[in-house]
C-alpha cells in the first residue's frame, strides 16, 4: 500500500496485509480494508472514528498512541481494529468531512462509531462512540452500499429498501420531514427502488437507480430525474 505523504511517496506495509481491498478517507482519518476482511485505521480518533477503545486499553497491550485528557486521540500507524476480529468485514465507509465510520461485515451486521451528535450513528442516541457499535433496524436486509456525511448516512439494501438516519433539517433523509432520526428509518419513498449508487452531502442526498434515474433528496420532498 502506498500513501503520499509530505509531497512524497511513501509505502505503508502491516504484517497483518495481505493486500488492501479497500481505503477510505474521513476528514481526518484512514481506513483500509484487508483482503482478510480485517480492519485498520489511523488518524485522529478525538471522537472514536479510528474504532479505539479509551486509554487503558493501549495501556494493557503496549499499543503506541499519542494521549490527549486521557483519551486515545491518534494512532500514527495503521493498526488493526482488534473489535471488529469476530467477523470478517466487507466493506467500510468513511468519507471526506466525516468524523465517523460505517463497517459492514461478510454476515450483513451494519456496525458505527465515532462522531454522533445529530444521530449519524443510527444507534438511538446522540453520543459519540469509541468502540464499534451494533447499527439495528434493518432486520435481515442485506447491505448493498451506503454514503455518508458529516451529520448523516444512507443505506441501500439488495432487497430494494433504503435507509438513513442523522441530521434531517434539510430534509437529506428523504422522509417528508425536517426531524433529526436517531436510529434507523426506512425511506418508503424508494421502497422497491433498486438503489446502485449514493452520495451524501452535508444538506442534501443523491441516489442512483439502476433504472439511470438520479433521485434527489429535498426539504419535505423526493424528486426523481430523468437521465
Amino acid at each position: 500500500m502506498i500513501i503520499l505523504i509530505l509531497n512524497r511517496l511513501r509505502q505503508v506495509c502491516h504484517p497483518s496485509f495481505e493486500s488492501s481491498l479497500n481505503l477510505k478517507l474521513g476528514n481526518e482519518h484512514t481506513v483500509v480494508l484487508a483482503k482478510s476482511g480485517k480492519v485498520f485505521s489511523c488518524g485522529n480518533n478525538a471522537n472514536g472514528q479510528c474504532g479505539r477503545v479509551r486509554s487503558m486499553f493501549a495501556v494493557r497491550f503496549g499499543l503506541r498512541f499519542k494521549f490527549t485528557q486521557g483519551i486515545l486521540q491518534e494512532p500514527t500507524t495503521l493498526t488493526l481494529v482488534d473489535s471488529l476480529l469476530l467477523e470478517p468485514v466487507s466493506q467500510v465507509h468513511a468519507y471526506n468531512g466525516c468524523e465517523h465510520t460505517i463497517v459492514v461485515t461478510r454476515n450483513g451486521r451494519l456496525v458505527s462509531f465515532g462522531f454522533n451528535c445529530r444521530g449519524q450513528l443510527g444507534i438511538g442516541h446522540n453520543k459519540s462512540e469509541h468502540p464499534p457499535q451494533n447499527i439495528t433496524g434493518i432486520g435481515s436486509s442485506r447491505v448493498l452500499t451506503l454514503s455518508c456525511s458529516y451529520y448523516h448516512t444512507v443505506v441501500a439494501c439488495v432487497e430494494n429498501q433504503t435507509f438513513s438516519f442523522g441530521r434531517n433539517d434539510y430534509g437529506q433523509l428523504g422522509h417528508g420531514d425536517l426531524l433529526d432520526k436517531q436510529t434507523v428509518h426506512e425511506i418508503r419513498d424508494l421502497r422497491g427502488t433498486i438503489i446502485v449508487t449514493l452520495a451524501c452531502g452535508q444538506y442534501h442526498t443523491c441516489a442512483g437507480a439502476s433504472d439511470g434515474h438520479v433521485i434527489h433528496f429535498l426539504a419535505r420532498q423526493v424528486i426523481e430525474t430523468s437521465p
